[in-house]
């Protein structure tokens, strides 16, 4: 039976590692936009989602420096540059989509 800090390392590892899987998908979905809009270059997207995905593949046995720039990544790319308060965040929903628009 595993000890209670043991679950809790657990869970964060594991909430880590989706978080790492969350911001590969916005990449790629960043470059698949970027292609459409007629941008040249959503390769250089695709191979970090790639990179991205085969880090969160084997979470567990990466370095601790290397998951901490892992999740620096995702942080950038999930919450924006200032964190989960930036204005530009790319998973919030826009201005306009609240309650009475």
């Amino acid at each position: 039976m595993a000890r209670p800090g043991e679950e809790r390392a657990f869970a964060r590892r594991r909430a880590e590692q989706e978080r790492v899987v969350a911001a590969a998908a916005a990449v790629r979905g960043s470059a698949t936009q970027a292609s459409y809009a007629g941008f040249r270059g959503a390769y250089v997207g695709y191979a970090v989602a790639a990179l991205l995905d085969s880090m969160s593949r084997s979470w567990e046995q990466l370095p601790d420096a290397v998951r901490r720039d892992a999740l620096a990544v995702a942080g950038h790319q999930l919450d924006g540059p200032d964190g989960p308060n930036d204005p530009r965040t790319v998973g919030r929903a826009g201005l306009s989509d609240g309650r009475g628009h």
